[in-house]
């Protein structure tokens, strides 16, 4: 798969299980690595476990970085030691006070909170750095005389009087301006300032205002994942025109916790009421346009309460909305575009959004199972993969596959777009005929692990799709080795005991803890075994059972 070169937090799973999540400056850049030779210890054992990789795109770094943060302390991943949680993260608050004072913190309870920031030294700097723009103080002492932080021109030093409640005010409002990333509106504000300043002959104010104008243009603020007073927001953007990518950014109380994306031909209003109908409605839903009143008042309904819908202009909601509408648009592009081009290169009639793979396999010549796994828009759907234990004699592959296409596809009305087997030529051409003897016109290609040729009735496709390909592939065959693995400690579990009709495994243990070994039971008398059973039938039973089997 061809990722995104853009920042963004990736999440690798094992099962429906999140084990590892990462950022990256470069999603394409990064996630390629994983794929590379030589790779560390613990990369290895990522990448060993991992059986399906999702990504979010992000405006930039550093709010992939306090994403990923947020993603780890909701799924807190086994392989992610160092970031389990982010309490300890640091933020900016402005306290409510006569002369509110602006301070690093982690109590997020009162006052104006901002954050929060990966580190508590690199937001000191800021802090100073806002602070020669528009001194506020620090401290709750009220000293007789200027500190040094007035003389370093950090300070106003209202508590000498030095500036007016209302110049400290608009002090204030200017920082809390700059924190929420209001630069244009702030900037446009300071020139007015300047240009008063300037008619009235005060060039030395002009010039400071023009500096801080300056120093504003060259020191933007990043916007932040974490906004602690949003509340419960689902931010939805939609990006396509008949098929269309529908991406909802959850957040729950101020915190990204995650995303849902669809691919569907479908309108908004369609995928809501869909999308909620198994939900709970959060307080605000923002989107890139309104909705009809008569479906706001059906949300309203469901949820019992009002339900604010949002198209924000500017704002931090304006900022979520283009990082998740960013998100939908590279999906469709790098995750719906491959399908389409599966479509192209495989001559089907529709893109394949529905993908099934097949892998047949038994244990030294025991046990023999098929695994079945699905792929909905390139993604795995768990609740449609399937486990057979199959029913005809012997290693006989082609007779294993149409066994497991003649159960899965006799009584179904769920058909896949395309169903992919493990397999070369001869098992290609089991499948197109046990197909066509079911009156199914379903399409089939074959991928043999040897030398990972794909056989298709239309020809060869490209490295893209063959990579898709592999990955529905290799799932099919993870699966089908779990089963294998189940099956086998369920047989190394089983004793002969289990074949004795009254025991159990309470009687089963409690007759192992005891004698050691079936072969110690076999040796002991029935007053032996009634001791540890506690009723004489039981042991008579067993000591018979024993005596017949000795020589099996």
């Amino acid at each position: 798969m061809d990722y995104p070169d853009r920042p963004g937090v990736y999440l690798m799973k094992e099962k429906d299980t999140v084990i590892y999540i990462g950022k990256a400056k470069s999603l394409k850049n990064r996630l390629t690595m994983y794929s590379q030779k030589n790779p560390d210890t613990r990369t290895q054992d990522i990448v060993a476990h991992t059986t399906a990789t999702e990504f979010i795109v992000c405006e930039n770094e550093v709010d992939a970085l306090l994403l990923e943060a947020n993603l780890i302390k909701e799924y807190k991943p086994r392989f992610n030691i160092r970031l389990k949680d982010d309490t300890m993260y640091p933020y900016l608050k402005v306290t409510n006070e006569e002369f509110p004072r602006v301070m690093v913190t982690r109590d997020v309870t009162d006052g104006k909170v901002f954050g929060p920031f990966q580190s508590a030294k690199a937001l000191r700097k800021t802090m100073k750095f806002m602070r020669r723009l528009f001194p506020l103080k620090t401290c709750k002492t009220h000293k007789k005389r200027e500190c040094l932080e007035y003389h370093l021109g950090l300070c106003p030093a209202p508590c000498t009087n030095k500036i007016t409640r209302e110049e400290y005010a608009q002090n204030v409002k200017r920082l809390i301006m700059f924190l929420e990333g209001r630069i244009d509106d702030l900037t446009a504000e300071l020139e007015i300032e300047m240009q008063h300043a300037s008619q009235e002959l005060d060039f030395e104010k002009a010039a400071l205002i023009r500096d801080r104008i300056s120093a504003l243009e060259k020191s933007r603020l990043t916007q932040y994942i974490n906004h602690p007073f949003l509340g419960d927001i689902d931010v939805i953007a939609v990006r396509g025109e008949k098929t269309k990518c529908f991406t909802v950014m959850v957040m729950r109380k101020g915190r990204i916790i995650g995303k849902h994306q669809y691919v569907l031909e479908s309108d908004i209003e369609e995928f809501l009421s869909e999308f909620y109908a198994s939900r709970l409605v959060p307080d605000e839903i923002v989107l890139q346009t309104g909705l009809d009143p008569a479906f706001v008042d059906f949300l309203e309904r469901k949820r019992g309460k009002r339900v604010r819908i949002l198209t924000p202009k500017r704002g931090k909601r304006k900022r979520l909305l283009r990082m998740v509408e960013k998100d939908a648009e590279i999906h469709l592009k790098y995750v719906y575009g491959e399908l389409e081009l599966l479509r192209d290169e495989l001559g089907l009639s529709k893109v394949p959004e529905r993908i099934e793979g097949y892998d047949v396999s038994n244990i030294m010549g025991q046990e023999a199972t098929a695994s079945q796994v699905c792929f909905l828009n390139g993604n795995p759907s768990k609740k449609d993969y399937r486990h057979y234990k199959i029913q005809v004699p012997g290693i006989d592959d082609y007779a294993m596959i149409e066994e497991v296409l003649q159960r899965r596809f006799k009584d179904t009305t769920v058909l896949p777009d395309l169903l992919l087997i493990d397999g070369g030529k001869g098992h290609l051409s089991v499948a197109l005929r046990t197909l066509r003897d079911l009156g199914l016109d379903i399409p089939v290609v074959a991928l043999a692990k040897k030398e990972e040729e794909v056989f298709t009735p239309q020809g060869k496709v490209s490295q893209v799709s063959k990579k898709l390909l592999i990955k529905v592939r290799d799932e099919a065959h993870r699966f089908a080795i779990t089963y294998h693995k189940t099956l086998r400690r369920k047989k190394m579990k089983r004793s002969i005991l289990d074949d004795i009709k009254g025991i159990g495994e309470k009687r089963k243990k409690m007759l192992m803890k005891h004698f050691g070994s079936v072969e110690n039971m076999r040796t002991s008398s029935v007053e032996e075994l009634q001791a540890v059973l506690r009723n004489r039938n039981m042991a008579l039973r067993v000591h018979e059972f024993l005596k017949d089997t000795s020589g099996s």
